[in-house]
């Protein structure tokens, strides 16, 4: 029998559970984040069945290196990883639940960019375009006249046909970017690190996707900000406007999924 040690998580494990997380702690309700909106590794991985046999839930029909497969782990806040010591509230069972839960709210974030390399562009994948945005105008309580509703529709017409030059794979990227940006950050601004971090599955990917979006004129160069630790960008205006963060701003305010309008390039939404 095998000497019990305690291992770290493999780094691969790691990013696979960070994936996962959404970048929010797993017990349920718990908003806090992983990794803050400075950039700093907040979270803590904890083990549903310890490490060691003084710890909590140990199992000692595992072995070294199962205990720290991903299927043993998840991360939670430190709060919530003290309070989940308690193995009779917390035996096995619930924690297998939490983690089963949590993860799957959050899979699409490792999901999506492989799902849809394999979309047909062409078939089905070739969106609607904007024609009226009375709806937009409406909940964003505008009031726009005919005039700068035509303007408007212009715009969006613009926005839309940058959107449709990407890969399926590279608007789920900018996807990402926008539903990510903003929180302590200005709303267009969004973390470059943080977005690697939860796409860790391709990077490859990621830094194509980076490149030809900022090459379209959807995203600007990467720069530093003063407070904020690693590199962010931010979300091109379409002329002077800033179409991305309100796009975002009408789906939170009229429940509408962001996916929809930038991954299926349904703009008739705004309609």
């Amino acid at each position: 029998m095998e000497e019990v040690k305690r291992l770290d998580p493999k780094a691969s494990t790691a990013r696979i559970l960070f994936a996962k997380s959404g970048n929010q702690c797993a017990f349920k309700g718990c908003f806090n984040k992983i990794v803050s909106d400075d950039g700093v590794y907040i979270g803590n991985i904890c083990h549903i069945e310890a490490a060691l046999p003084d710890g909590p839930r140990f199992n000692s029909n595992m072995t070294n290196e199962q205990r720290r497969e991903s299927n043993n782990l998840l991360i939670m806040c430190y709060e919530h990883h003290k309070e989940t010591n308690d193995v009779e509230k917390y035996p096995v069972s619930v924690l297998k639940q939490i983690k089963k839960e949590h993860e799957d709210k959050f899979k699409n974030l490792i999901n999506d960019l492989a799902s849809q390399l394999y979309e047909d562009i062409t078939d089905g994948n070739a969106g609607v375009k904007a024609t009226t945005l009375n709806t937009f105008n409406s909940v964003m309580g505008w009031n726009s006249n005919q005039d700068e509703k035509r303007e408007l529709v212009e715009l969006a017409e613009n926005a839309f046909n940058k959107l449709k030059q990407l890969s399926p794979a590279t608007r789920s990227v900018f996807f990402h970017m926008l539903n990510r940006a903003g929180g302590k950050l200005d709303r267009k601004m969004f973390l470059i690190e943080e977005l690697q971090n939860i796409l860790s599955s391709n990077q490859e990917q990621f830094m194509s996707s980076f490149s030809i979006l900022k090459k379209v004129g959807l995203i600007g160069e990467p720069y530093t900000y003063d407070g904020v630790y690693g590199y962010v960008s931010d979300l091109e205006p379409i002329e002077d406007w800033h179409i991305w963060p309100d796009i975002k701003e009408y789906c939170e305010s009229a429940n509408i999924s962001l996916s929809e309008i930038i991954n299926k390039m349904e703009f008739n939404l705004l309609d």
